[in-house]
């Protein structure tokens, strides 16, 4: 076989390929595919609210996660530092020896290194 005609012949089977899997992808389905997230718990925390979906969460420094059925529970948190530091009171720099973070937009905290 001539070399040209060969590497046509590969070619052509590439693209032909390449067609018929594009082809075989390309069809649409009539089931309804299920994209909420699944969570690991399967019940409100005691002082959340069950609610439908995560448009529903309450904002700023609130909780919101999903449960093992696909809805959803929301709750107020408040703001606290984490356990081993402590709040920076506002308008304070940040002490030498320290690490300081801002866990939320109007909460700083700070743990000694």
């Amino acid at each position: 076989m001539n070399p040209r005609r060969h590497g046509l012949a590969v070619f052509s089977f590439c693209i032909m390929s390449l067609v018929l899997t594009a082809c075989a992808g390309g069809g649409s389905s009539t089931a309804v595919s299920d994209t909420r997230p699944v969570g690991k718990v399967s019940q409100c925390k005691s002082g959340d609210t069950h609610i439908a979906d995560s448009s529903q969460c309450l904002q700023d420094e609130a909780a919101c996660y999903p449960l093992t059925d696909g809805s959803w529970c929301t709750g107020p948190r408040g703001e606290t530092c984490p356990n081993g530091t402590r709040e920076l009171k506002s308008g304070q720099s940040c002490p030498s020896g320290a690490k300081c973070f801002k866990p939320s937009a109007s909460l700083h905290c700070v743990i000694d290194l």
